[in-house]
C-alpha cells in the first residue's frame, strides 16, 4: 500500500475518533508549511489552503459578510477554517451514490 494512500486512511480513521483534534493537528500543518513557504519559497497545496484561507477571512472582515456556502466540501477543511469568521455557513456536497 502506497505511503500517500496510508496518510489518507489515517487520517480518515482520526477524523471520526476524534475530529476536533484532526482539525486543530491539520490547521497548525497549514500554518507551519505555510511559513517554510513563505521563508523558504518551498511551495505545496495546504500553502496554498492556508493562503485561500487567510484571504476569505480578510474580505469577510472587509465585506462585513455574514455568509460563506462552500461546495466540494471533501473534509471539512475550509468550513473549519473559517468556522469564526461567519455566522452562517452552509456546506455542500454532491454525491452520485
Amino acid at each position: 500500500m502506497p505511503l500517500a494512500s496510508i496518510k489518507r486512511l489515517i487520517g480518515r480513521l482520526l477524523l471520526r475518533l476524534t475530529p476536533r483534534l484532526y482539525c486543530k493537528i491539520r490547521n497548525f500543518r497549514y500554518r507551519i508549511m505555510y511559513w517554510v513557504w513563505v521563508k523558504r519559497g518551498h511551495w505545496s497545496y495546504w500553502c496554498m489552503h492556508y493562503r485561500k484561507v487567510l484571504t476569505i477571512q480578510k474580505y469577510a472582515a472587509i465585506y462585513n459578510a455574514k455568509i460563506f456556502v462552500e461546495t466540494g466540501t471533501y473534509m471539512g477543511d475550509m468550513v473549519y477554517a473559517v468556522r469564526n469568521s461567519f455566522p452562517r455557513i452552509y456546506s455542500v456536497e454532491l454525491d452520485s451514490t
